[in-house]
């Protein structure tokens, strides 16, 4: 992982969407931010993770994006150790407006792209009422081949 900070701040009325997200995606790749697209700019989430599944997909990786109870951090931490990914809450910026930071284990920030390094402000709040954080790890579409052994 190679840590960068984000290029652009969040400033829709002004026609800027914040690119904490592909600086992210960038970290975890060892490239530079400009190298990945700001599958974010002017469209909606599901049009911006179509298009990073797309983009990831001509580069032989995924994205796999899991919602995790915040209350239960033990499992985070034992299921994703010292393993880093994407974690996404609310930004302590702007309220009601999402953050990326790269995480690890339980919920812990490794990195925040952001020019202020504030982090999260806390999980999301979900329709049921629980805390929730979403996790996305990028992961390669094949396995390497196995060779056996003579």
């Amino acid at each position: 992982m190679t840590p960068h900070k984000q290029l652009i701040s969040h400033d829709p009325e002004h026609g800027f969407y914040g690119d904490c997200w592909r600086t992210c995606i960038a970290c975890l790749l060892d490239l530079h931010p400009s190298q990945v697209p700001n599958f974010v700019e002017g469209v909606d989430q599901p049009a911006a993770e179509k298009a990073a599944r797309a983009w990831l997909k001509a580069r032989g990786y995924n994205l796999i994006k899991l919602c995790m109870l915040a209350d239960y951090p033990d499992a985070a931490a034992e299921w994703f150790d010292d393993m880093p990914y994407i974690l996404v809450g609310q930004s302590p910026n702007i309220p009601g407006i999402g953050h990326c930071v790269i995480g690890r284990g339980a919920f812990e920030m490794l990195w925040d792209p952001a020019l202020s390094g504030l982090g999260l402000a806390g999980p999301w709040q979900d329709e049921n009422g629980n805390r929730v954080y979403w996790i996305e790890f990028i992961v390669p579409l094949q396995l390497p081949e196995l060779k056996e052994s003579a």
